[in-house]
């Protein structure tokens, strides 16, 4: 959220609406939010990245964020994609060519998780073109050096 909340002030990213769908970090953005003057961002800034997101606390309010039709930023729990309110949006969103998922952060071996770096590379690379083979979606093994994903 921190990283929306910077892009968005510097007009890099379109002010596009933003949900936080995870009720374990709402809570955590609670907190954070109580003790803001405890981090090293500003309080100012501490105050934006925690108001950056529309917080959506029911099951419903969930499921209807897939019925948007113009484009819209959700950011859920990432966890394994094996449950949860991330099923909700992953099969209506994901064949969408339109539509970028990202998981930040670890994924488990047989979990949904596709961005493949958590392996050699012969092996990253052969996954990669079965998932793109048999599935049909986009994969990337990340090579020595890039920095991947949005800088804030």
């Amino acid at each position: 959220m921190y990283a929306i909340f910077r892009l968005k002030a510097r007009a890099a990213i379109p002010d596009l609406p933003v949900f936080l769908n995870s009720p374990m970090a709402i809570d955590m953005t609670d907190i954070y939010h109580r003790h803001r003057a405890e981090h090293r961002p500003s309080i100012e800034e501490c105050s934006g990245l925690c108001h950056v997101a529309k917080m959506v606390r029911s099951v419903e309010e969930s499921r209807a964020l897939v019925a948007q039709r113009h484009p819209v930023i959700i950011i859920l729990a990432r966890g394994m994609a094996t449950g949860g309110r991330v099923l909700h949006h992953l099969k209506p969103l994901a064949p969408d060519r339109r539509n970028t998922i990202v998981f930040a952060g670890f994924q488990a071996g047989g979990t949904r998780g596709v961005y493949l770096n958590h392996s050699e590379p012969g092996p990253a690379d052969a996954l990669r073109q079965r998932i793109e083979r048999e599935l049909g979606w986009s994969v990337t093994v990340p090579r020595l050096g890039p920095i991947i994903g949005i800088q804030p």
